[in-house]
């Protein structure tokens, strides 16, 4: 099998049927769509002059169009087209590519997934549009976190890797992040290992005003003890990131009565950004 050539004009000849079938085909999948409030988190609607293609039709709206619906609280909120009549609303199902017609559509292939948002029950943000064939995805901010040595009582932190020192005290290092702007963090895992039947570590993701180092309390903890290998929260507060008003870290604190080494593996930070 092979591709079929379809601007196959014959010249002198009007040969309309291909003419039209190169339109046709030339504005498959096509969208030139975009949301009001798209760069804050405010409710955003379908922006006057939008136009998309949906089953070979192309579809415009000239004024503003707000998405029907009520969006689901903690969730990914998808905004879908449906042509009979031209109106757009809100679903938390997740659309299927469809090769046929070139975009995202529902369960039925009638109505097309143009984007969406992620509400928080007060902030619709990070936003997205669906403009081919990558689908939203969750992405992941995992620090370094190989070659930490131990001073005193002190973790001193290169690229961390944790070591607990020999007098089996307590201790506690910090952890600078670079989370997108607007991100909305979904859950913070850590990877440790705890060789002491006593042995504690605690990961917490903090937030405090650029101007002080003082946090003004948790997005996200984690706490695992001696028999377990690893630990996730998926109830995370304070979203989204704002990284205009505040800076993010992270603060690994050890705890032990006994001496020895204790490892923590790994951190990943998994959340959604702004898509285009």
């Amino acid at each position: 099998m092979s591709g079929t050539k379809i601007s196959d004009y014959d010249i002198g000849t009007a040969k309309w049927s291909e003419m039209l079938a190169t339109m046709e085909k030339q504005r498959k999948g096509f969208v030139a769509l975009s949301l009001t409030n798209f760069e804050n988190s405010s409710l955003p609607a379908i922006a006057a002059g939008s136009y998309l293609e949906i089953s070979g039709a192309l579809y415009g709206f000239t004024s503003e169009e707000a998405v029907g619906g009520t969006p689901s609280s903690g969730q990914i909120n998808y905004i879908y087209i449906d042509p009979t009549p031209i109106t757009a609303a809100w679903s938390t199902i997740a659309p299927t590519w469809s090769d046929a017609k070139q975009g995202w559509y529902d369960a039925t292939v009638i109505k097309r997934c143009v984007g969406g948002c992620y509400y928080s029950g007060t902030s619709y943000s990070p936003k997205g549009l669906l403009r081919g064939r990558k689908l939203w995805t969750f992405e992941y901010y995992s620090p370094s976190i190989i070659g930490v040595t131990e001073s005193g009582s002190t973790l001193v932190w290169a690229a961390k890797h944790v070591n607990t020192p020999s007098d089996a005290n307590t201790h506690q290092g910090f952890i600078l992040t670079n989370l997108p702007n607007e991100a909305v963090v979904t859950s913070l895992k850590i990877w440790v290992s705890l060789p002491n039947s006593n042995d504690m570590c605690k990961v917490d993701l903090l937030r405090c005003p650029l101007s002080s180092n003082t946090p003004l309390g948790e997005l996200g903890s984690i706490t695992v003890y001696y028999g377990s290998s690893s630990g996730e929260d998926t109830t995370i507060l304070n979203n989204p990131i704002d990284n205009s008003a505040y800076k993010y870290y992270l603060s690994v604190y050890f705890a032990s009565t006994a001496v020895g080494i204790k490892y923590l593996y790994g951190i990943a930070v998994k959340y959604l950004a702004k898509s285009e």
